[in-house]
């Protein structure tokens, strides 16, 4: 980043209300620029966290309550399976070792749950959080599914479709 540069050739004073001094309006302008889309993917961040996070809390509300529906058995099914494999006793404990994308997730497509346009667009925006969490230095490529793009206000609307969907799961995120 352009800030970090300047820092370093000493050209920017970060104490007191010196925080641009040396530097050209448009230098301000571009710092200005790469910290507000920094920002703006910290914020993404937090959404598809916030996405994943409610999924999960379903799937836990879905397995305690023990609704009787097809994605009620199809989950229970999993959680048994985790819980003989890891002998492990209570829930959260066996949704954090359940993958996100391929276990719960892909239970919902196959259960007719969510519809494909919505699969692609959480398949695609969580390639983007796993080059956002693991690898910015690599250039993020287009994700092969899904057509959204990876902004705030994209990614607001996919969690919003998420509480929708995930409803039931509303007393275990609070």
């Amino acid at each position: 980043m352009q800030y970090f540069a300047l820092a370093e050739k000493g050209q920017i004073l970060t104490s007191g209300n010196n925080l641009f001094v040396g530097a050209t309006l448009q230098e301000i302008q571009q710092i200005r620029d790469e910290l507000l889309d920094e920002e703006e993917r910290r914020s993404c961040f937090a959404l598809l966290t916030y996405i994943e996070a409610t999924f999960k809390a379903h799937f836990l509300y879905v397995v305690d309550t023990g609704i009787n529906c097809r994605l009620q058995r199809t989950f229970r099914k999993l959680f048994n399976s985790k819980k003989n494999i890891m002998n492990i006793g209570n829930s959260p404990e066996i949704v954090s070792v359940i993958s996100f994308k391929s276990e719960i997730l892909m239970r919902w497509r196959s259960c007719g749950e969510i519809d494909q346009q919505t699969y692609n667009d959480i398949v695609g925006a969580f390639a983007f959080r796993n080059w956002f969490a693991h690898g910015r230095f690599l250039t993020l490529k287009p994700s092969p599914v899904g057509g959204i793009r990876y902004q705030y206000s994209d990614l607001y609307i996919l969690a919003q479709k998420t509480e929708s969907l995930c409803v039931l799961a509303k007393p275990y995120l609070s």
